[in-house]
């Protein structure tokens, strides 16, 4: 499976990033497969990224969306 966030607020994305790396989420089956500090700027961490209307008026505005992307390991 893939779990994928977006957010405008940089510190969710920093979050899920700290807690995989802590002890907490050690036994957790989940790696991270890739982030983006601009998923407007067309860096998104997974292929085929749609934009949302949420997203969109970030881009009007020249502020950034930020995303990770996550994946299940066996």
């Amino acid at each position: 499976g893939h779990f994928r966030l977006k957010s405008d607020f940089r510190p969710n994305v920093d979050r899920v990033e700290e807690l995989l790396a802590g002890p907490s989420c050690a036994d957790l089956p989940l790696r991270i497969t890739g982030r983006s500090d601009d998923l407007s700027a067309g860096h998104a961490p997974w292929p085929n990224d749609i934009m949302t209307n949420y997203q969109h008026k970030f881009l009007l505005k020249g502020e950034p969306v930020y995303g990770i992307a996550l994946e299940k390991v066996a």
